[in-house]
């Protein structure tokens, strides 16, 4: 039996996080934004959907920036043709590499415009991030959503882990076709170290669904007004997010830290 390989990642994500060898739980820290008409907010609660990005519209202009090494031999050029069922792998490669400059410069452009296509959701293992809660949550007046990976693993499937570098990372993609999509996008700075970040990345730009049992928390910020959390409560009673408990976000007596308080209604 030929099983698909998102579906299989999902089923070992599964068995990792059922064997306690993988964590169970992701957070996105968002700002709150109901008062606008295309409110993504409103789009995830109502039609359980969260938005991928493409690279080019992130925050971070070095995010998604990869150096190629192009360093290869015919042999390793006519054996990655031969994998793309070109009729004559030998004699193209043979041309190819008679034209290196041309041949890397279009594969080059090729490989950054396929980056920018791909769509990215970023996480972080941290709820009780102080920046995160400043940068992504208006200055702790938003939320955080909490998912539990083993209620939707099929959605968590294609989950990276970013690594933290002081360089741009280098890839050959004939090589290490396998390893591109954890190079390109599981690689930042390491001035981004404190956010802990994980990755899910898809195919394109634009919203992807999750299962509504996944979303089992809201954490709101210490700063977030009582409007606009009866507001997400009424979103979630009437989308039927029963299953979703509230914790707002409160500052620890004697450390700087948060600590977390369940909201009962």
């Amino acid at each position: 039996m030929i099983v698909d390989i998102k579906v299989k990642k999902a089923l070992l994500l599964g068995i990792g996080i059922a064997s306690g060898k993988h964590f169970d739980k992701l957070y996105k820290y968002r700002a709150i934004d109901l008062d606008k008409p295309d409110s993504r907010l409103a789009d995830i609660t109502e039609n359980h959907q969260l938005w991928f990005s493409s690279p080019k519209n992130f925050n971070d202009p070095f995010d998604c920036q990869i150096n190629f090494d192009y360093d290869i031999t015919e042999e390793e050029l006519i054996k990655f043709l031969e994998g793309e069922e070109h009729p004559d792998p030998q004699i193209l490669a043979e041309e190819l590499l008679q034209n290196k400059e041309k041949f890397f410069q279009f594969t080059d452009k090729v490989l950054k415009d396929s980056i920018n296509s791909k769509g990215i959701c970023s996480f972080s293992k941290s709820w009780n991030s102080v920046l995160q809660w400043a940068y992504y949550a208006n200055g702790h007046t938003g939320i955080v959503l909490g998912f539990d990976l083993i209620k939707d693993t099929s959605f968590f499937a294609e989950l990276l882990d970013v690594e933290y570098k002081k360089e741009y990372p280098i890839c050959n993609p004939i090589k290490e076709q396998d390893k591109f999509p954890q190079i390109l996008a599981g690689t930042k700075s390491k001035q981004w170290q404190h956010e802990d970040e994980w990755r899910v990345i898809e195919e394109h730009e634009g919203a992807y669904s999750f299962r509504k049992e996944a979303l089992t928390e809201i954490i709101f910020g210490v700063n977030t007004s009582e409007t606009d959390i009866i507001a997400i409560k009424n979103l979630l009673d009437s989308n039927g997010y029963s299953h979703t408990k509230l914790f707002q976000i409160k500052l620890k007596e004697k450390e700087y830290g948060l600590d977390k308080k369940e909201l009962i209604y």
